[in-house]
């Protein structure tokens, strides 16, 4: 009867969701842009060195981010850093990422995790006669952060001698946001609900063996959010903005294939809905784990008018991994660091 009510709970507040998006996407006024943009550039070093294709393989700390369903899957609390190295050729931007993940026998699993962007030195131009631009202003800055609280539960526990049954995992996070652009303000809510199915079965009498083969589905919504301008603003013929509602969401599996007792080959795929009127993008990413320490990755980013490639690497002794990506993008080459603590 508990697992019952647990399923309604996460069932009932996915439909909110999706109504409370219904409704405030009635109302579109004049738009600064895509909303809260840098929460779609991707987390954890592990993870974009797969493409990004991690929303059923989230099994450790940048779990909110991905799939809070993937709490369930930590077998110790565990903390994540993440750096990405600024661009100097473009001034973009420097990206930072911090949780913590609480996992409990009895009461399911927390995290706490922060999200920020920022782009220093923005000049502003406006359009001379001539079809050019020039300097209009004093540079400013773009400033973006998310303090995200999330929670998970399995649905169905099961006993060690019942291994082979489906796992069921549900996760949700709630979302506080905001931005500082160029004399503009705006805060926002948002939430996302996640769920990971998983096979465990290491007896499988195959030629190829599978184990831990996952499903994982995340569902991501960010409130309407509306903009105000600081006092310097205030002389200027400046009309209102609002940004609507956005909803996306990523759907994925993975799989585990062990090749020998100390190398174990994942694969991951996504397919990847940013929010409406952005084509589907599609992820994939291949890890090689050598003697349970070191890790090789690579994995690909398709969007329809891009692709993205990735690579990278881990190392983990004890209760440490340092893992490195490196990824080339439009706008060059990015590369990030993120360091995990399991204890």
């Amino acid at each position: 009867m508990k697992n019952y009510k647990i399923l309604s709970f996460f069932l009932i507040w996915m439909f909110f969701i999706i109504f409370c998006h219904h409704l405030q996407g009635e109302e579109v006024l004049e738009s600064k842009g895509e909303s809260w943009a840098f929460l779609k550039i991707g987390i954890g070093a592990r993870a974009m060195g797969m493409g990004g294709a991690y929303v059923a393989l989230a099994d450790d700390a940048t779990a909110p981010y991905w799939n809070p369903a993937g709490l369930s899957l930590l077998g110790q609390k565990s903390a994540t850093a993440m750096y990405v190295q600024p661009n100097s050729a473009t001034g973009i931007g420097i990206h930072g990422y911090l949780s913590y993940c609480h996992p409990t026998e009895e009461f399911g699993s927390f995290g706490i995790s922060f999200n920020s962007f920022r782009i220093d030195d923005i000049i502003p131009t406006i359009a001379t006669p001539d079809g050019d631009f020039m300097s209009n202003g004093e540079p400013e800055n773009d400033s973006q952060w998310a303090l995200i609280l999330s929670y998970a539960l399995p649905l169905n526990n099961l006993s060690p001698e019942n291994q082979k049954n489906p796992r069921i995992f549900f996760g949700t996070n709630f979302r506080i946001m905001s931005q500082d652009f160029m004399g503009y303000s705006t805060k926002g809510l948002g939430s996302d609900l996640g769920v990971i199915v998983t096979i465990i079965d290491k007896n499988l009498n195959r030629d190829i063996p599978i184990e831990n083969l996952r499903v994982g589905y995340a569902l991501k919504y960010n409130a309407k959010r509306s903009w105000n301008w600081d006092e310097k603003q205030k002389d200027k013929d400046i009309l209102d903005y609002s940004d609507p509602a956005s909803l996306g969401w990523q759907l994925g599996s993975s799989s585990k294939i062990p090749l020998s007792p100390s190398t174990d080959m994942i694969f991951s795929a996504s397919f990847i809905k940013f929010t409406e009127g952005i084509p589907l993008a599609y992820a994939f990413g291949t890890e090689l784990k050598i003697l349970k320490v070191m890790a090789m990755r690579v994995g690909l980013l398709k969007m329809k008018e891009s692709s993205i490639v990735t690579g990278g690497f881990g190392i983990g002794y004890k209760l440490i991994q340092v893992d490195y990506a490196i990824s080339s993008e439009s706008l060059g080459i990015k590369q990030r660091v993120s360091l995990s603590v399991n204890f």
